[in-house]
């Protein structure tokens, strides 16, 4: 689930209002520069849950406590292309060797940190089934099995920062992931949104593979998210965990709900729900669970897990989403 960074306590601190003061004047150059796109009002996400620290959700005995983190990381093939550039030099003629086998690790081989990254992760957590839909929608998931040597990986992957991109970050408007990480609860059976990027100020054709065929739709300003569903399994300290892809889009629209003791008016999007690629994962406590695009980028996964930054640079969008407690 997204959380806006500015319902935290950290953002509304005073030192931050100074600092956000203070750059408003680099803000506002860098703005007719041409280095920001803002973002629509209107497709900002919607927020169903209010932001809380970690200590108030682990006093709460109704809910599960989960936490996400996105990583944004280089494309998997521009590493891959510095990594045979560097070998190549490393070899006499210039020429990376063609005995990737028998070459010494550090020396003409320089392993690639992805496929790296899934020697420490277990996808047999997912239905064979449900992985091969997955992967036909250029998505994979798993089990984080070394969280420290995961991290490291990826932290190899992370584009180096600025101190304008860094402040362009913190204003919100340098990728489409700013903010999204943090805390948050999760009921029994009840729908829960994990918010993937933030929506698009513009119309989008999103491609999807729906049972072997490719489906397109083009839609004003949508917004990828994964809705959660947690249940109770036969094992002790273990839940089953639901995700089905969803891209909201369109503008908000007005709703009713019965509930027992009245009707309650809400305000949503249309959304294109994706039922037919939806898939299920057994955690336990401290467990961790990564969903990333796969290497080429495709269908879903191109649509919700890739990001271009306010100076239109492309990046893939990792997730790490952490079971912290069940109740």
């Amino acid at each position: 689930m997204a959380v806006r960074p500015d319902s935290s306590p950290e953002w509304k601190s005073r030192p931050f209002r100074h600092a956000k003061g203070a750059g408003i004047g680099l803000l506002a150059a860098l703005s007719l520069a041409g280095c920001a796109n803002w973002r629509q009002s209107e497709t900002e996400p919607v927020v169903t849950h209010k932001a809380e620290s970690v200590q108030t959700l682990h006093h709460r005995t109704d809910a599960l406590v989960m936490s996400s983190r996105f990583i944004t990381i280089r494309p998997p093939e521009t590493i891959a292309k510095v990594a045979e550039s560097l070998a190549a030099e490393d070899t006499p003629d210039g020429m990376a060797s063609q005995d990737s086998e028998s070459s010494p690790a550090g020396e003409s081989f320089l392993p690639d940190p992805w496929d790296t990254i899934w020697n420490w992760v277990d996808e047999t957590v997912v239905d064979a089934g449900d992985r091969r839909r997955l992967l036909d929608n250029g998505l994979r998931v798993g089990l984080v099995k070394d969280r420290q040597k995961v991290d490291q990986l990826l932290a190899e992957m992370t584009p180096p920062s600025d101190l304008i991109n860094d402040f362009m970050e913190q204003t919100e408007i340098a990728t489409d992931v700013s903010g999204l990480s943090g805390a948050f609860p999760v009921r029994w059976a009840e729908r829960t949104e994990l918010w993937v990027r933030r929506a698009d100020s513009k119309t989008r054709t999103v491609l999807a593979r729906i049972d072997g065929q490719t489906v397109g739709r083009t839609l004003d300003a949508p917004q990828p998210l994964f809705a959660l569903e947690a249940n109770p399994t036969s094992m002790a300290g273990q839940i089953r965990l639901t995700f089905r892809p969803e891209i909201q889009h369109g503008p908000m629209k007005r709703s009713f709900t019965p509930s027992k003791a009245a009707v309650r008016m809400e305000q949503r999007r249309d959304a294109w729900s994706l039922a037919e690629n939806q898939w299920d994962v057994r955690l336990s406590e401290g467990d961790v669970l990564i969903v990333a695009p796969t290497r080429t980028t495709q269908a879903l996964g191109k649509a919700m897990l890739t990001q271009q930054t306010a100076d239109q640079q492309t990046f893939h969008t990792v997730v790490l989403l952490t079971l912290d407690r069940i109740p």
